[in-house]
């Protein structure tokens, strides 16, 4: 706990007197949350902005639109924070990955993070051969990202493979 606090300080620190973007995001992962994201990015570029801190609370949702907001995170030169808040909040399966892909992650004491596993829109499981596909098609993409942010990628892994799930201490100690 005392090391988010750390964190958040010398983030606010460093950008206090830099244009900072700030979004909030509590639902699930949907091409309207892609949109917004880009929207974020868009202004803070316009406004030559220093960093974008975006809260997130979320189910997660879907995969083409989680692959979109990473792919906004990943093209722009302005660091991003994901920021998994409030308190009793989560990043859970696509939300996961968004996090996972951010420059910095930041969690809010009693969130978690992870239960990445795909599943159907409905919730229901997927047939075994096109749930293999899935995964290790999800895998390989999360695995990438992970790597090159310097994430735990068997930790990551495990988050899609069998849905572990971190609390933000946990999650902190796994790197």
């Amino acid at each position: 706990m005392k090391a988010l606090a750390v964190m958040l300080f010398l983030i606010f620190s460093i950008f206090s007197y830099a244009q900072v973007i700030v979004g909030q995001w509590s639902d699930a992962v949907t091409p309207v949350m892609a949109d917004y994201v880009e929207r974020l990015i868009k202004e803070g570029e316009k406004k030559s902005a220093k960093l974008i801190i975006l809260e997130l609370d979320t189910p997660g949702g879907l995969e083409s639109a989680m692959r979109d907001v990473v792919k906004s995170m990943m093209n722009t030169y302005i660091p991003f924070v994901v920021y998994i808040y409030p308190s009793g909040g989560r990043a859970a399966s696509a939300g996961a990955i968004i996090t996972i892909a951010s420059d910095v992650a930041v969690m809010a004491p009693s969130t978690n993070i992870g239960s990445a596993s795909p599943v159907q829109m409905t919730g229901r499981d997927i047939d075994e051969t096109m749930k293999k596909k899935i995964i290790n098609d999800m895998v390989a993409f999360v695995k990438g990202i992970a790597k090159e942010k310097g994430r735990d990628v068997k930790i990551v892994e495990k988050m899609i493979t069998e849905s572990v799930n971190l609390s933000a201490e946990e999650a902190l100690k796994k790197g």
